[in-house]
């Protein structure tokens, strides 16, 4: 399950996105060396996020670790683009 501050975060994120703030924002690395845009990333985050939600909203197993890594993401972008903003 996605804890309250993590959810919050996501539709921070969300709202940037929208806004274009997130196009300026550079690169940003997400996994061992691979770097996106910026907004690539957060779309990737958020989309790995829906896809958890859209499981668990069909009744599917998705495992603590998996919420774990994608909150961390989410959380650890967020703070990025709050920073670079």
């Amino acid at each position: 399950m996605l804890p309250e501050k993590v959810a919050r975060s996501a539709d921070e994120l969300r709202e940037r996105l929208d806004a274009g703030v997130l196009s300026r924002l550079g690169r940003v690395e997400l996994d061992q060396g691979v770097t996106f845009a910026f907004e690539v990333a957060v779309r990737i985050a958020l989309a790995d996020l829906d896809d958890l939600s859209s499981h668990q909203q069909r009744g599917e197993y998705v495992s603590a670790g998996r919420w774990r890594d994608v909150a961390e993401e989410v959380e650890r972008l967020h703070g990025l683009a709050m920073v670079r903003a």
